[in-house]
């Protein structure tokens, strides 16, 4: 990742343009550029973010347990769908 930034709107302490390079000054803006191989700018209307385009090892190991979870709990409800647990376990 780099980043590339530009100073603009040079002013003086009374906040006027300086009229020579040996007076004073002080940058007002600073525009920078953000260059990211792996990261995309989406911007939507008056929002923008950033996207990360690599998955991590931590995503991965957060989508597998969602992941190993949803199965088990689908597999557990259609198992007592199909096949009831009528068998009561109490000592009478």
């Amino acid at each position: 990742m780099s980043i590339d930034c530009q100073f603009s709107t040079p002013v003086n302490y009374l906040g006027e343009t300086p009229t020579s390079s040996n007076e004073f000054f002080q940058f007002q803006k600073l525009n920078c550029n953000i260059i990211d191989e792996k990261t995309e700018l989406i911007q939507e209307n008056d929002k923008s973010f950033f996207l990360n385009k690599s998955v991590s090892y931590g995503d991965f190991l957060i989508i597998i347990f969602l992941l190993l979870f949803l199965i088990i709990l689908s597999v557990k409800f259609i198992l007592d769908f199909f096949i009831p647990n009528r068998v009561n376990f109490k000592n009478q």
